[in-house]
């Protein structure tokens, strides 16, 4: 039997392992890179998340480049696929709607196979795929080929979902358990940064040196963070997970791990709501430019840039916002579960102030306020719908087991395409062509502009119910979100229950120890 000395060495050493598995640092691991023999490895948490958030608004800026140059594209369309003026929309929008389509399936596949490849090692694939994507892009300018640009964008889409999947559990997996909700609110605050820039960039570039070089300097720009990939990279840091389990649980079935990720609650529900916020946040991006202009809310010539500027400051400031409120409500305790339930308790609070805000600006429309007062009252729309990113992104992660969370980002990426990021600009256009049928485009002075009979009241009375659709879409998070907060609540005291019993026996064998000795 064991004695009271060892039993408690026992326990302690217990424990210790234990807080190991839960707080994973990054800083006691050797610092090896596994493919170069260089002097110089990322070995700090702050080295892992700015490759990873630098990365990530690269990717952003590229994406924003077809977007932010319409007429350069559409004249390129026109050229090289010898079509109308009307036609090239059509061919303008396969553009986009390729690299959706194969974003999605993409992420459903990395998903799988994160559980078995080295993150890194699908990273630096996928950042190989994505520089010579971007380049086959800028060459199809001077090859006047249409199809060429198609491929190169498809190649993005997939070299995308390879890292997006990755991004979000690296992060959590290699920041200080006090800061990994900030950390991933920074995360999503330098993509709603690097998604204004990119019409600034996008649009310049392709005035000055043609859009061809949008994609040039993207790819060249990228070349050393692949390196640093490639060569920086410690090889205890390029595992599957923070730390490794038994091979027999890793290697299970593609159909069974599916299940476990579409059978969890907490991560249904927190799809549900996000896909709710993201299908109003879509549409909003699409229409509410020129809804603002048929509304008399800004002119031509300022709608797009004041509309792009709330955006952008709402998803730079919201983001950290809520991670740091995040992390300041785990501070007592960063395990897992306790995590799972304060980001879905947070959210709550969230998403409810910005749906209270939407519903403000609506009544503030209709008074035909200041814009300025509109403004104010559009930050907190959209601040608050970029503040439960971070705590959905969390609650997605945690809500299955450690190898699953690569799938589990995979699969939710593509269900919040599938039910909100995609279908938000199609019904909400479909919506907008009904209710304000006469909020079409007219070309005036060689420019596209809002059709003046917008401003008729039968129009302007569609564009306001149509505002009321878009915030009253969000209620949907405000049904699933709660539920998600009582499931997490019931996985939580489960696990304490767990830890209980552990606890119990563990003090059991320190008793007979004692007893015995």
């Amino acid at each position: 039997m064991l004695g009271p000395s060892s039993a408690t060495t026992s326990l302690v050493t217990l424990q210790s392992t234990r807080d190991a598995a839960l707080h994973f640092n990054l800083l006691s691991l050797p610092h090896e890179a596994p493919y170069l023999n260089m002097t110089w490895t990322l070995h700090t948490p702050w080295h892992f998340f700015a490759l990873l958030n630098a990365i990530t608004m690269l990717q952003f800026l590229l994406a924003g480049v077809i977007p932010a140059a319409p007429n350069e594209f559409q004249v390129f369309i026109q050229q090289s696929l010898h079509v109308s003026s009307t036609d090239s929309a059509f061919y303008f929008g396969v553009l986009e709607t390729a690299l959706l389509a194969i974003y999605c399936l993409a992420t459903l596949v990395v998903g799988h196979l994160s559980q078995t490849v080295r993150p890194f090692s699908l990273i630096l694939a996928g950042l190989v795929l994505w520089v010579v994507s971007a380049a086959a892009s800028g060459v199809a300018r001077p090859a006047g080929s249409f199809y060429l640009l198609l491929l190169g964008r498809m190649g993005t889409g997939v070299a995308e979902a390879t890292f997006r999947v990755l991004a979000l559990p690296l992060i959590d997996r290699f920041t200080p358990p006090s800061m990994r909700s900030l950390w991933m609110g920074m995360y999503y605050a330098g993509i709603s940064l690097a998604s204004g820039v990119a019409y600034v960039f996008g649009a310049h570039t392709a005035r000055t040196l043609g859009w061809d070089w949008s994609f040039y300097l993207c790819a060249m720009a990228m070349l050393p963070f692949l390196v640093v990939t490639y060569a920086c990279i410690p090889s205890t840091c390029d595992v599957n997970r923070p730390l490794q389990v038994e091979k027999s649980k890793t290697e299970s079935r593609s159909t069974r791990d599916l299940a476990v990720v579409l059978t969890s609650p907490v991560f249904l529900l927190s799809v549900a709501g996000i896909s709710a916020i993201n299908f109003t946040l879509q549409a909003m991006l699409t229409f509410a430019p020129s809804m603002l202009i048929g509304l008399d809310v800004f002119s031509d010539e300022w709608s797009a840039m004041a509309f792009g500027g709330l955006v952008m400051v709402a998803g730079i400031v919201g983001p950290p916002l809520g991670g740091a409120l995040l992390d300041r409500a785990t501070s007592f305790d960063a395990s897992d579960s306790t995590r799972c339930v304060a980001a879905c308790y947070q959210r709550l609070f969230f998403v409810a102030g910005s749906t209270l805000a939407g519903a403000v600006s609506l009544a503030l429309l209709l008074a035909h306020v200041s814009p300025i007062v509109f403004l104010v009252a559009g930050f907190g729309f959209f601040g608050g719908m970029f503040a439960t990113f971070g705590s959905t992104s969390t609650s997605l992660l945690l809500s299955v087991p450690p190898h699953l969370r690569g799938l589990a980002m995979g699969v939710g990426l593509l269900l919040q395409n599938a039910l909100g990021n995609v279908p938000g600009p199609i019904v909400l256009g479909a919506l907008k062509s009904w209710l304000a049928p006469g909020c079409g485009s007219d070309v005036v002075d060689g420019r596209d502009r809002v059709s003046l009979a917008c401003g008729n009241a039968a129009n302007t009375h569609g564009l306001y119910v149509l505002w009321g659709i878009m915030v009253l879409w969000m209620a949907w998070a405000l049904v699933a979100w709660p539920l998600a907060y009582v499931a997490a609540k019931r996985v939580a005291k489960q696990d304490e229950s767990m830890l209980d019993h552990m606890t119990l026996l563990e003090t059991s064998y320190i008793q007979v120890g004692v007893e015995t000795h």
